[in-house]
């Protein structure tokens, strides 16, 4: 059926058409009309719709989306105010972080976008393993839920040809359709060994990789384990070879692994996921997505009709285009959706995490990317839980935490001698002292980085003497960062020798170049890491004068936060302490403004209502400090030279 279109009105926009049925070997459109599987949804004025969803799919139609499918042929998302589109695959697989981004900035110019009054919201669909890397290069992305409750990435193989271990690959041509696959699967051989060297890994297209595998021009091929795998057993009537890429990393001597995460994570950019019309829509749309999948289970017939109608629609015609194979195809995926989890699509802050941070381990994320800047786990939240885990700072083991991510920092090491064929480096800075960094040193050594130590303490020794060695170790290629020790000597500002570090070799987060900060001043509103205001109970002077221009981690370039606010940063998110911080009291402490501005703004995502006060202001009157610190659920005292960013507070009312 086509729909002709309606008489211009103001009040109606023009109405989506029927879905044309595909004919297979016969014209383009039937001649009779083709039978309407389900209710079409009831069309509605643009004005009766709560939010516009455009989903950027990384695959064709198929049973990874059934739950999308069905839901969408039943009319489900329409009748909660979705206007719900499926958009086709990208030809490059790897890039739907960076298309969602566009997609949703040709929103926001076009129709207000996420902040529209019915926002339009770009939402994609891809592998954990992609979408970590992409932020990790500052692509502007935040997952909300997922359709897999694990990674189904595999190799497969024509029967009878062994894939077990990462030993059986040497040798091997390995076939992968896009470079994020490629450099995963890369990745992997580089911890193997040489005895997982294969022949080969080669890029090809996507359409002609089971083409290649069946002609034997190459051993193995990069799948799908739920379809693909299904797919080979199709076209040759005998069970492939398939294993997944996670069991094969398991099999790595030497304890290495690769955990992936989740496949089909759902996402959207982070910019967006901070306007709450967005967020609301978004969880009735998961709600809706959880309602498909569970009709999926029950109506199974149904599902695949779906699939197989969205896959006409695409213009698809392969050996799967039949129920029976979709009906199979079905059976092994509801498993991996249903997973565990008390609720379809939830995602695990922990599991998440566990993966992000060995794919940073492993050199396949370029930089690490922290839980709050990769995952809102608020919008889909575990319905089995209150989304709080009782955790206190006084009980943390900071520790164990820091034992934990010494082996990480270990195993980081060892993927970058591998790649760099030397190991990272870190130089300790002295300027008119013997002593100082004596706790950088010890760290770098348990993690295996070379220091090396430079001091600058000749008789007379100017400013000039100090930047000028600071500025050899910028443009060392060998020293990967720079600590300048504290206090400096012979009178010199230390904070200026802090802005005279490379901002990529800055671990301190010191360094600031004052011009390009003025300049980007204005545009810092925009970026995603940066928050506008501290909420504070004190004197809003205390705020600006610890802020006077922005820190340089949100000045665009390759700098970051002081390594040591990531630390407690992430400390807090191993913990579960960063779930219990939404909402709750938390004063940072401390006169070292370079530490206490970095750490407030750091622990800005997890939601708390946070202030930030130095204890030797004049404007900080004890009583006023007193109160504030006796009502917080958390205090956190920044490091001061001699001090712990908690002194002077004893007998502030009764404080102790």
């Amino acid at each position: 059926q086509i729909r002709t279109r309606p008489a211009a009105s103001s009040q109606q926009p023009f109405p989506r058409a029927l879905p044309l049925q595909r004919c297979r070997g016969t014209s383009a459109l039937q001649a009779k009309t083709p039978r309407q599987r389900f209710p079409g949804p009831q069309l509605r004025s643009m004005s009766r719709f709560i939010a516009r969803i455009s989903v950027q799919l990384d695959y064709h139609p198929c049973t990874q989306f059934a739950g999308l499918h069905l839901a969408l042929a039943k009319g489900l998302f329409a009748k909660r105010g979705l206007d719900v589109k499926l958009l086709p695959c990208s030809p490059v697989g790897g890039l739907e972080p960076e298309l969602v981004t566009n997609l949703q900035r040709t929103f926001d110019k076009e129709d207000g976008g996420s902040k529209a009054s019915v926002p339009h919201v770009a939402v994609g669909s891809v592998e954990q393993n992609v979408l970590v890397p992409a932020i990790a290069r500052n692509v502007p992305c935040k997952a909300f839920a997922t359709i897999f409750q694990k990674s189904v990435l595999a190799l497969g193989a024509l029967p009878g040809t062994p894939l077990k271990t990462v030993a059986d690959l040497k040798g091997l041509t390995i076939a992968a359709h896009n470079d994020s696959q490629m450099e995963l699967i890369q990745t992997l051989l580089s911890h193997g060994g040489v005895s997982a060297t294969p022949r080969e890994v080669r890029q090809v297209l996507r359409e002609n990789k089971m083409e290649l595998l069946l002609s034997g021009k190459v051993d193995a091929v990069q799948v799908y384990g739920l379809m693909e795998g299904l797919e080979i057993l199709s076209l040759l009537g005998k069970q492939p070879s398939v294993t997944d890429l996670e069991d094969l990393a398991a099999t790595i001597p030497g304890g290495f692994t690769l955990p992936l995460g989740y496949s089909q994570v759902l996402f959207s950019t982070a910019d967006a996921l901070t306007a709450e019309p967005v967020r609301a829509a978004l969880a009735a749309f998961m709600e809706v997505h959880e309602e498909g999948w569970k009709l999926c289970e029950t109506h199974k017939e149904a599902a695949a009709e779906a699939v197989l109608e969205a896959r006409a629609v695409a213009g698809l015609n392969e050996d799967q285009d039949n129920k029976e194979w979709q009906l199979r195809s079905l059976e092994q995926t509801l498993p991996v959706v249903k997973g565990t989890a008390s609720r379809i699509g939830v995602i695990s802050p922990q599991v998440w995490q566990k993966a992000a941070r060995a794919m940073t381990a492993s050199g396949y994320a370029s930089a690490p990317v922290s839980l709050s800047h990769s995952l809102d786990p608020h919008i889909w939240p575990d319905s089995a839980s209150t989304g709080v885990t009782q955790t206190t700072a006084a009980g943390l083991d900071w520790g164990k935490y820091a034992t934990e991510m010494i082996a990480e920092a270990k195993t980081r090491v060892a993927a970058f001698k591998m790649r760099a064929d030397r190991l990272p480096c870190i130089a300790i800075v002295r300027v008119g002292s013997a002593e100082g960094g004596e706790k950088e040193a010890a760290a770098c050594r348990a993690a295996g980085i070379l220091l090396k130590l430079v001091e600058v303490n000749g008789e007379g020794t100017t400013f000039s003497d100090a930047h000028s060695a600071i500025a050899a170790l910028n443009h060392n290629d060998s020293v990967d960062g720079i600590v300048l020790v504290k206090p400096v000597g012979f009178g010199l500002d230390a904070a200026a020798l802090g802005g005279c570090i490379a901002r990529d070799k800055d671990v301190q987060g010191e360094s600031v170049e004052v011009g390009t900060a003025r300049a980007a001043h204005a545009e810092l509103s925009t970026q995603r890491f940066f928050q506008p205001s501290i909420y504070t109970d004190m004197d809003s002077s205390d705020i600006n004068a610890a802020l006077p221009l922005p820190p340089p981690w949100l000045i665009p370039g390759p700098a970051a936060a002081p390594a040591a606010v990531t630390a407690i940063v992430e400390v807090l998110e191993r913990s579960g302490a960063w779930d219990a911080m939404a909402g709750k009291s938390i004063v940072v402490l401390g006169p070292n403004k370079s530490f206490s501005a970095p750490l407030a703004s750091s622990l800005l995502p997890a939601g708390p209502l946070l202030t930030l006060a130095d204890p030797s202001s004049s404007s900080s009157a004890s009583t006023q400090l007193g109160a504030l610190v006796k009502g917080a659920h958390l205090v956190l005292g920044c490091p001061t030279v001699g001090g712990n960013g908690l002194n002077g507070l004893n007998g502030l009312n009764g404080l102790n």
